[in-house]
């Protein structure tokens, strides 16, 4: 009879004491715990997190949970149960068990992660940037209990991760410049100007571009507008919070005027897209600036104030007609962390139209004028006439009277004499 060891017989105890809380259980080596000084209670300092370029990587020491009646099929991240790909992976090289997880920092779900944006003075490598707006993504990942009681023994496990990565670098087909645990920004200042484009277009479709003759387009012409964010992740969306035109390119000193802005916008502007997608767009007529009446052809300038969103919380920060959505949207907009950008201003190239009296006008303006100038004539012509003839009845009339009289005088004689 083979009587087992001490050490065999504890492994054993602890594979059926373990086994008894979980529905699955892979049993390794318990003593690599006891061998690694892991074997103990869990600890929220449990989790190590590594924010790389491309992927966050998360790292739980496991002896700790299954020391807690778990194991790693019971740990899930942000309360997501039936991904595959959100579930850790035991890795046991380098001596130390742990369990785990690797996600997208540019992948569509990120297993439920939160994202938040804030805005900061620069510091450290980016001390030369005034302002730097950084994306925080973060989560926890927790443990499912697997009593099927009233009551149960384990002790609820949770583990908090955070990340933060300069905004503008959070793109598709990006990839960061990474020194140790440095991240290098070398251009924009730290926002997304660069990724932001502004077109104009001929057609609702966006399909053919506007090309601005150097006469410039006709008044009332229809202007469509797209702003568009390239390389940007899936996580955001473009919101256009204003948009406005001016006479100079810097439109701090020059005249402007308003296309939209809020629930406030010009009767001939369309807002068609905002908020929901990786672009904007808007509609508009041509038009041109009075204080430049008189000269051959008018040009000014789009400017629009956009922001990214993300997609989940777009819609708290779209215009909304309403105090009390006002009033909400503006606390949240106001805290120090929020999942909307501070705003940038693209601007487009000029945009040139053509007096009102163009080669067309002209023609049919000077028509006009002529047709009015006859008209004119004829009727001081005519008005002439009548009263030459109106003066003429007027002479024969008197006339008639004064021969009338003289009649009466030479027939009746002694109806003028006094007695």
């Amino acid at each position: 009879m083979v009587v087992p060891s001490k050490r065999a017989v504890k492994q054993g105890f602890f594979c059926i004491l373990i086994f008894s809380f979980i529905y699955r259980n892979h049993c390794f080596d318990i003593s690599i715990c006891n061998d690694t000084g892991t074997w103990r209670p869990p600890a929220y300092s449990d989790i190590l997190v590594t924010c790389g370029p491309q992927n966050i990587e998360l790292s739980i020491y496991l002896c700790p949970v299954y020391n807690a009646g778990y194991n790693e099929t019971l740990l899930f991240m942000n309360d997501i149960f039936n991904n595959p790909q959100c579930q850790g992976v035991v890795q046991t090289t380098g001596g130390t068990p742990f369990v785990t997880y690797i996600f997208s920092i540019n992948d569509s779900s990120t297993c439920g992660s939160s994202f938040q944006i804030t805005s900061s003075q620069g510091e450290g490598i980016f001390s030369d940037f005034s302002q730097i707006e950084t994306v925080n993504i973060s989560g926890i990942i927790k443990s499912k209990d697997p009593s099927s009681g009233v009551v149960t023994y384990n002790p609820e496990l949770k583990y908090l991760y955070s990340c933060a990565y300069p905004l503008e670098y959070l793109m598709n087909n990006t990839r960061l410049d990474v020194s140790g645990n440095n991240i290098a920004i070398n251009t924009n200042n730290g926002s997304f100007i660069s990724t932001l484009s502004l077109q104009l277009f001929v057609d609702s479709n966006f399909s053919r571009p506007l090309i601005i003759p150097a006469t410039g387009i006709k008044l009332k012409t229809k202007v469509y507008v797209e702003v568009r964010a390239k390389n940007l992740t899936e996580k955001f969306n473009v919101l256009l919070d204003h948009c406005y035109a001016s006479t100079s390119p810097f439109p701090s000193n020059s005249t402007k005027y308003d296309l939209f802005v809020g629930c406030t916008k010009d009767q001939f502007t369309t807002v068609l897209d905002n908020g929901e997608n990786q672009y904007a767009r808007f509609s508009f007529s041509a038009f041109r600036f009075l204080e430049q009446y008189g000269q051959p052809v008018s040009t000014f300038y789009l400017h629009c104030i956009t922001r990214l969103c993300l997609t989940t919380t777009c819609s708290n920060f779209k215009p909304v007609c309403g105090r009390k959505r006002r009033e909400i949207r503006a606390a949240s907009s106001s805290s120090t962390s929020s999942p909307i950008s501070d705003p940038a201003t693209i601007t487009s190239t000029g945009i040139i139209t053509s007096r009102e009296d163009d080669g067309s006008v002209s023609k049919d303006s000077s028509a006009s004028y002529a047709d009015s100038q006859d008209i004119i004539r004829t009727a001081v012509g005519l008005g002439i006439t009548v009263g030459f003839l109106a003066l003429l009845c007027t002479l024969m009339g008197g006339i008639v009277y004064l021969m009338h009289r003289r009649l009466q005088k030479a027939r009746y004689p002694d109806k003028n004499t006094f007695h």
